[in-house]
C-alpha cells in the first residue's frame, strides 16, 4: 500500500469516527452564504445611502416652487400632523412589533397620482421608511424623487427654527 492510499485509508476511518465534521462543513457554508446575504445588505445599505435627499430647510421654497410632499406614513399618523399641501399614501400598512406589512400597491398608488416627471419630496416621520420608498419609486421609472433627510420631524424642526415672518 502506498502513502497515499494509508492516507486515504485513515481519512475514511477518521470521517467515520467523528461525523461533526460534517456538521462542520455545512457551518462553513452557512457561513459563506450569510456572508454573501451580509454583503448583499451591505450593497443595499450603500445604494439607500446614495439616495437623492433635500434638506428639511428647503422643503418649503421647493413646494411653492412646484415640488410635492409625499407623506409614506400611516394613515393615522398623517391625519395627526402634516406638512401643508402634503399627500399621503402609506408605504406600509401596518406595522406592529411583530412586523412591518409593506402596501403591495404603492408605487401604482403614486403613479396615480402623480407622473413620474414630477418632482416630489417624499417623506415618513424619521427619514427611514421614506429612503425605501424613494429608492422604489426611482426603480419604477419616477425621476424627479428625493427622500427628506429627517422626515418630518426634521421638518418640524426647521419649521421652528424660521424666523416669524416665514411661519405658516
Amino acid at each position: 500500500m502506498t502513502r497515499t492510499q494509508q492516507h486515504r485509508k485513515l481519512d475514511k476511518a477518521f470521517q467515520r469516527s467523528h461525523p461533526f465534521q460534517g456538521w462542520r462543513r455545512a457551518v462553513n457554508r452557512d457561513t459563506t452564504s450569510s456572508s454573501m446575504a451580509s454583503a448583499a445588505m451591505s450593497s443595499n445599505k450603500k445604494e439607500l445611502e446614495a439616495l437623492p435627499i433635500v434638506d428639511a430647510g428647503e422643503v418649503r421654497e421647493l413646494m411653492s416652487s412646484g415640488h410635492h410632499y409625499l407623506d409614506v406614513r400611516l394613515g393615522k399618523d398623517f391625519d395627526k400632523a402634516h406638512a401643508d399641501g402634503a399627500r399621503n399614501i402609506s408605504y406600509y400598512l401596518s406595522v406592529t412589533p411583530s412586523g412591518k406589512e409593506k402596501n403591495p400597491h404603492f408605487v401604482d398608488e403614486v403613479a396615480s397620482l402623480f407622473g413620474k416627471d414630477e418632482h416630489l419630496i417624499v417623506a415618513c416621520n424619521t427619514g427611514v421608511r421614506s429612503r425605501l420608498a424613494t429608492k422604489d419609486l426611482l426603480d419604477a421609472g419616477f425621476k424627479n424623487v428625493r427622500n427628506l433627510k429627517g422626515g418630518y420631524q426634521s421638518f418640524l424642526r426647521s419649521e421652528s427654527q424660521q424666523p416669524a415672518a416665514h411661519q405658516q
